[in-house]
């Protein structure tokens, strides 16, 4: 497992050159041996955070005329292997965030303020020559509690296993749709993978009818490429997922935007609003933003070094110390 490392590094922050992103693997068991394994892994999980940003412009838009940015982030994800004890909703995620708050040298639980929301996610099928021909994932989700109560919204999101390929897919929504986006390229890291994706969320306050593959083409027009035969073709809905999702948000050591989320599947609405109803499964995750709120090439090393120490200790406290990836 060999690393070409290319940096520059000033006294608190790093640029990113280089790319890495071949799978790797985490102890399955705290062993003997687990120590030197857990220095190992930690340094390879490290290494590929830091690699994460290949070719980035300063300021990550499209234009001079944009005024919507492409946040650069990286996402720590971690399955919730004992979703069958979550009885008690809060007090689970009161147990991970107090274990995360005593493996982090800068989140504090106690200066930070959760809100909570559940959802509605339909997954729109556009897949195919019979429908749109697409090969992005689309979802439409309507916000039924929580402080996003009562608004909509068309989720578009593509990926690739190399960044510059997908921070390149063409998924801006339409310029009338942009100040109601939010644009992300990431790189989400996994228990044993990692992979790129880049999202465009456009938010409603009303319902968006989404019919046929013209309607998609109106919110995303760079996304598709349609004619007349297709342009009519109906869209389907694939599935229908409830959600509920608790967040922490804010800034570690004052330069970076971050967000912990717990998400969890519920079969009924009337489950994903109750504390005590069980989930199906769910998953916790820390997203953390590059300087400037996503908006320039640099991260804060020492957060960096922090979140990435932090989720390794909450997947080898709260995992089944096995390789396997969320979703």
């Amino acid at each position: 497992f060999f690393f070409c490392l290319n940096m520059n590094v000033s006294s608190d922050r790093i640029l990113f050159h280089g790319e890495e992103d071949k799978l790797y693997s985490y102890p399955q068991k705290n062993t003997r041996s687990y120590c030197r394994l857990c220095i190992v892994m930690t340094i390879i999980a490290l290494l590929g955070v830091f690699l994460f940003i290949a070719v980035t412009p300063s300021h990550s838009k499209t234009s001079s005329q944009e005024t919507i940015f492409v946040a650069n982030t990286v996402e720590f994800n971690t399955k919730i292997e004992n979703i069958h004890q979550w009885t008690n909703r809060s007090a689970q995620i009161q147990q991970w965030m107090e274990f995360f708050d005593d493996n982090s040298n800068f989140f504090s639980l106690q200066n930070t303020y959760p809100k909570d929301l559940s959802k509605i996610e339909y997954k729109v099928d556009i897949s195919g020559p019979a429908v749109c021909n697409s090969s992005y994932t689309l979802h439409v989700e309507e916000y039924i509690d929580g402080h996003k109560d009562g608004l909509f919204a068309v989720h578009l999101k593509g990926n690739s296993s190399q960044r510059e390929d997908a921070f390149s897919l063409p998924v801006w929504p339409a310029s009338k749709y942009r100040e109601k986006s939010t644009q992300r390229c990431e790189r989400d890291e996994y228990q044993c993978s990692n992979e790129y994706t880049r999202t465009s969320k456009v938010l409603f306050s009303q319902p968006k009818e989404i019919l046929t593959c013209k309607d998609v083409a109106a919110i995303y027009p760079r996304a598709f490429i349609l004619n007349s035969t297709n342009l009519q073709n109906s869209v389907g809905f694939e599935s229908q997922q409830i959600w509920y999702s608790r967040e922490y948000s804010g800034y570690l050591n004052s330069d970076t935007k971050f967000k912990v989320s717990f998400d969890m599947k519920y079969p009924t609405v009337g489950g994903a609003l109750d504390e005590e109803t069980v989930p199906t499964k769910g998953s916790w995750s820390v997203r953390i933003y590059s300087l400037d709120s996503g908006q320039q090439s640099f991260f804060d090393n020492e957060v960096v070094k922090d979140v990435t120490s932090a989720w390794l200790k909450v997947n080898n406290h709260f995992g089944d110390g096995y390789c396997t990836v969320v979703y």
